[in-house]
């Protein structure tokens, strides 16, 4: 639905060949918030790594553990990354669909 469709004033660019409609579009528009996603998740991947290295992350009784940093996080955080950076491409997106 287009909001200024009828409105005086407004002119309407005409679609170029080759623009993406729709779908397509739509695809495209997660596949750009999904880098967004995979560099979080990369940020709190090596974070949780750099934690577990270093020896901070390890339980100990009377201390809060750290969020997003335990070992036991590491396999969400690093599916969260793959699918993040499967969605980065369209061709794999619409497999699934």
């Amino acid at each position: 639905m287009d909001l200024l469709a009828g409105k005086p004033g407004v002119v309407q660019p005409e679609p170029e060949p080759g623009d993406p409609m729709g779908s397509e579009k739509s695809l495209m528009f997660l596949g750009f918030l999904s880098r967004f996603a995979l560099w979080l998740t990369g940020v709190l991947l090596v974070r949780a790594l750099f934690f577990t290295v270093t020896g901070a992350n390890t339980v100990a009784e009377g201390v809060e553990p750290i969020f997003l940093g335990m070992v036991s996080d590491i396999p969400y955080i690093v599916g969260a990354f793959v699918i993040a950076l499967l969605l980065i491409w369209p061709p794999i997106v619409t497999l699934f669909l």
